[in-house]
């Protein structure tokens, strides 16, 4: 036939995204924290919730982190924010930033860029890549698979569950144009758990879908979970120039279950 098109599925083909494979961690639920849109060095950045928040995560064995880009204001003559309001220069912004991440870095699983500390500049190429290597923490360019293994089940092997991360990119401002887009990363990867940021709005919702079993000839149903993380920007004056609405000082908490195979999401 004239113009036909043929497909065929090719053994082997080698993905271009990565997968992390993050220690056992032996508890029975464990805490992981979504963390982004810090912007240290904003006149804007709440500083002081920032920090609380880590030394709440240091206190907690249970507790892991992801972190899911702009963790810097990084604004640099190149760029389009206001070097002149920022209140640490770049430099000491990633100074700063390594210096508090410092005593939780070991619950560190992963860390992201994103369009403010890593897409945008240009003066520097990835502040963010050299604060992970600082750390010792696995740096993603983009996004994330990560594969988390935790507790044991009553087979006595860990229950292993599947986050992909990546900042964002959504320009929406309406609460449905952002969870749309947040829903889009199911396009990209199987998982668990998606997670996005970005547009400074916690939110979090589930959604299920049907697993063919053709080994057992039945069919199983699972349930993947979206997180828009949370900011520490106050309400300073672009979203006041925008006519933006304030958002909720809130960051989500995904927990996984180390006993039984159960998610769950708190905000």
């Amino acid at each position: 036939m004239i113009g036909a098109l043929f497909f065929c599925a090719t053994k082997g083909v080698k993905s271009a995204l990565e997968m992390i494979v993050c220690d056992h961690v032996d508890v029975p639920e464990l805490r992981l924290h979504g963390i982004s849109d810090v912007h240290l060095g904003s006149s804007d950045c709440d500083e002081e919730r920032f920090l609380a928040l880590l030394q709440h995560i240091n206190d907690d064995p249970a507790a892991r982190i992801i972190l899911n880009g702009d963790l810097l204001q990084y604004d640099t003559k190149g760029s389009v924010g206001d070097v002149y309001r920022q209140r640490y220069p770049p430099s000491q912004q990633k100074r700063l930033m390594r210096e508090y991440l410092t005593p939780v870095k070991d619950k560190i699983l992963g860390i992201l860029g994103g369009n403010h500390d890593e897409i945008r500049t240009q003066e520097d190429a990835s502040p963010i890549q050299d604060i992970a290597e600082w750390l010792g923490v696995p740096y993603c360019a983009g996004e994330g698979l990560f594969k988390i293994p935790v507790g044991k089940g009553k087979n006595g092997k860990p229950l292993v569950y599947t986050v992909y991360c990546t900042h964002g990119w959504s320009n929406a401002r309406l609460v449905g144009g952002k969870a749309n887009n947040l829903h889009r990363l199911s396009d990209i990867v199987l998982a668990d758990i998606y997670m996005i940021s970005h547009t400074h709005t916690p939110m979090a919702f589930p959604d299920t879908f049907y697993v063919p079993d053709l080994r057992n000839n039945k069919v199983d149903k699972r349930i993947r979970y979206y997180v828009n993380t949370g900011s520490f920007q106050k309400r300073g004056q672009y979203p006041k120039r925008k006519g933006m609405r304030p958002v909720a000082p809130l960051n989500p908490i995904v927990l996984l279950n180390g006993r039984e195979r159960h998610i769950e999401v708190k905000l």
